[in-house]
């Protein structure tokens, strides 16, 4: 897509897991949309193959990885329990990370007569596509992630679980620098995408449903192609109701 456009974008942003997105997206769309974009992969990915090139690549992104699953299940069997006690049905919602996204964008898709497009790549390509010096920094990360790990295993105590905090407060810190770092590669990637079905398919007023750090930067590509954008941080505006 290149020079001046008169087509528009609404970039919505979500909290993946953000169960309140499919019943706030709505207010924001309006029915002359033509087009809904999702941040999903554009292909399928072998798991195998991705481990052995996170494995490779992005180590720190494994170690990272299991700590957000475990968190992740621990929350869940928390809010089953929560329900269980009160003897409810359970509402508990087991899907994947993106679903509550996805699932936003397949209503609207739905109530418009058309069909959700995926833009991001897929985990393979992600990993793959890791710069190098990139690549340097997940390895430091996991190395002092392990540094920490054998430390409250080796000294249990107070010390030992301050040196511990410590450094994986450091490891953390490392991880979100590389998405930061890496942000900008995935960004390009997506807009490549729209762009490119824009282009096609002559969409003049579309919708794309994208993690909350992906707004600015793919804001900032739509302007660089003459493309109107609104954006709106759907969870965030979800939190400022809950607190009014």
């Amino acid at each position: 897509m290149s020079g001046e456009s008169s087509t528009h974008i609404t970039i919505l942003g979500v909290r993946h897991p953000d169960r309140q997105v499919p019943s706030i997206a709505p207010e924001f769309v309006n029915n002359s949309v033509d087009g809904v974009f999702h941040e999903s992969p554009i292909s399928e990915s072998n798991l195998l193959q991705y481990l052995v090139w996170q494995l490779l690549k992005h180590p720190l992104g494994i170690l990272i990885g299991t700590i957000r699953l475990l968190r992740y299940f621990v929350v869940q069997l928390v809010i089953l329990g929560e329900i269980l006690g009160q003897r409810k049905r359970p509402q508990v919602q087991w899907e994947n990370g993106q679903a509550q996204g996805l699932n936003a964008a397949r209503n609207l898709a739905n109530d418009l007569g058309t069909e959700v497009e995926s833009v991001d790549m897929n985990r393979v390509e992600r990993v793959k596509s890791f710069p190098i010096k990139l690549s340097i920094f997940s390895w430091f990360g996991t190395l002092l992630g392990v540094s920490a790990v054998s430390i409250i295993l080796a000294n249990p105590s107070v010390g030992g679980l301050v040196a511990f905090s410590l450094l994986f407060a450091f490891v953390t810190v490392v991880a979100s620098r590389i998405s930061d770092e890496f942000r900008p590669y995935r960004d390009e990637f997506m807009w490549e995408n729209i762009s490119e079905s824009i282009d096609e398919n002559g969409f003049e007023n579309v919708v794309l449903f994208t993690g909350e750090n992906h707004v600015p930067g793919l804001s900032t590509h739509a302007t660089a192609d003459g493309v109107d954008s609104d954006c709106y941080w759907l969870s965030s505006l979800g939190e400022l109701r809950e607190e009014e």
